[in-house]
């Protein structure tokens, strides 16, 4: 194979880059929507832990999903201070409870790397792969994982 080739095989995507208690993540940028300041949601009765709740955007009823208790299974602190990345996944739009947004940036798919298969807990299959950026490890989410139910059922 050439070295034409070979880069027409590389495919370049976008990133936004976010940081859940001092990790690195990422999710396709063509997912995200939009980025709110925190600004408090309308709680429901029996509902998984790590979901917060709902806010209304602009007429639509979005659920919150704590990123933190979804990955370590221990609350945000600070909420006030958090950002809610809105995201839309198979059709419905979810909010998504981080600490702050950092960059947009292009990662090539060579520089995608499957996460080791470590267990079947939440935790690990949330992540769909890592890429390396500028000396740091980033996680990239999957949102399948992310959004279902401890039921079973999604969002």
């Amino acid at each position: 194979m050439n070295d034409v080739t070979s880069d027409i095989e590389k495919v370049i995507r976008k990133f936004v880059v976010f940081s859940i208690n001092s990790d690195n993540y990422c999710l396709d940028v063509m997912l995200m929507r939009e980025i709110r300041s925190w600004s408090g949601v309308t709680l429901l009765p029996d509902t998984p832990d790590h979901i917060l709740g709902v806010v209304n955007l602009r007429g639509q009823i979005i659920p919150v999903v704590d990123m933190s208790f979804r990955l370590y299974g221990r609350p945000n602190a600070s909420l006030p201070t958090k950002i809610v990345a809105i995201v839309e996944f198979l059709g419905k739009t979810i909010g998504l409870l981080v600490d702050e947004v950092t960059d947009i940036i292009d990662v090539s798919s060579d520089n995608i790397q499957m996460f080791p298969d470590l267990s079947n807990s939440v935790e690990s299959r949330a992540i769909a792969g890592l890429t390396l950026h500028q000396d740091r490890t980033l996680s990239i989410l999957s949102l399948d994982t992310i959004v279902q139910f401890d039921r079973g059922t999604t969002l």
